[in-house]
């Protein structure tokens, strides 16, 4: 029941938010669920995928989606994801927790800034 609301909570955010499942599974599953964090991280990548159809399903059908940059970023990004993964598999662990919470912070950095900045 608990892997359902984290496929919910995930689902939810990264349609409404546009933020890879990543930034809340891998997470959840480290902390709550006791995964590895490369197990974490390539069962999110692998979430992403039925996430990511449904979501662009919908955002086609409203005319939320610039194909050009999506075909230009996506397949540039399926490449870095690639060498990404091989390159995850050849650093350690700590480093690897280090790197992904370096990012999150910067995220959550960006976003308060934009935010505290913006003129609403």
């Amino acid at each position: 029941m608990r892997l359902v609301l984290i496929g919910l909570v995930a689902g939810f955010c990264s349609a409404l938010f546009g933020v890879g499942g990543g930034i809340i599974i891998v997470p959840v599953l480290v902390v709550l669920f006791a995964v590895p964090d490369a197990i974490a991280k390539g069962t999110s990548l692998l979430v992403i995928i039925p996430t990511a159809i449904s979501g662009t399903f919908v955002d086609l059908r409203n005319d939320n989606v610039d194909t050009r940059v999506a075909a230009i970023v996506g397949l540039t990004g399926a490449g870095a994801a690639y060498a990404g993964s091989k390159l995850a598999t050849h650093i350690g662990a700590h480093l690897s927790a280090v790197l992904f919470a370096t990012l999150l912070l910067l995220v959550s950095v960006r976003f308060l800034a934009a935010r505290f900045t913006s003129k609403s």
